[in-house]
């Protein structure tokens, strides 16, 4: 990446990587924003403007920020002290979300106990459209729920009409997005409860 003074942009040479943005929305890169501008495929270079630290970009990709409404339901669960919400995406008509609770629940316990800056929120999510609850046959007739399963499961945020995982782009599950006290994210972690785990502890 290079700086031209004369246009104040950034050029990026020899981009490879794909970025999964569109033309009209801001790219991250390095943890600042830039606006398309042109693209050069001659020379393989891309022009970027800057866009200003100043300005919050709203959205549901890393680097963006939570928008208002949300953000506000977000700090009902936590305090001044909060520096990181855990935003973790689930359903009980979901297999892989059903396959790592109980490490789910002990990772919760563990840093809403030992670490009052992280506030891990359980976002239940709704699947049918009447908005009643639907259970996956074959795990309810198999698994046992633990009494601390059974109290986690019962605090959780009812996403009901998906405004969470609208808000967020939630659509596979489960899915956890980590979420900066200032309303920034900073990560997603799609069903991977290893790499959620090494990033919390």
């Amino acid at each position: 990446m290079r700086y031209d003074a004369v246009f104040k942009k950034f050029v990026i040479l020899n981009l490879v990587d794909t970025v999964a943005y569109e033309l009209s929305e801001p790219f991250i890169v390095q943890n600042k924003a830039y606006y398309f501008d042109s693209l050069d495929l001659s020379n393989r270079t891309i022009c970027l403007f800057l866009y200003p630290d100043s300005l919050k970009l709203f959205g549901h990709k890393i680097g963006y920020y939570v928008n208002d409404v949300l953000m506000e339901k977000l700090k009902k669960f936590g305090n001044l002290q909060t520096e990181l919400y855990v935003l973790y995406f689930w359903g009980s008509w979901c297999s892989p979300c059903l396959k790592n609770l109980s490490e789910i629940v002990s990772l919760e316990r563990r840093l809403n106990v030992a670490n009052s800056k992280i506030k891990f929120i359980s976002i239940k999510v709704i699947l049918n459209k009447d908005n009643r609850e639907y259970h996956l046959p074959d795990y309810n007739a198999k698994l046992k729920f633990s009494f601390e399963i059974e109290e986690f499961v019962d605090k959780f945020m009812l996403d009901k009409n998906r405004s969470f995982c609208k808000g967020l782009n939630c659509y596979f599950f489960p899915t956890a997005v980590l979420v900066a006290g200032n309303g920034r994210i900073m990560q997603r972690i799609n069903n991977d409860y290893e790499k959620l785990r090494g990033l919390l502890e």
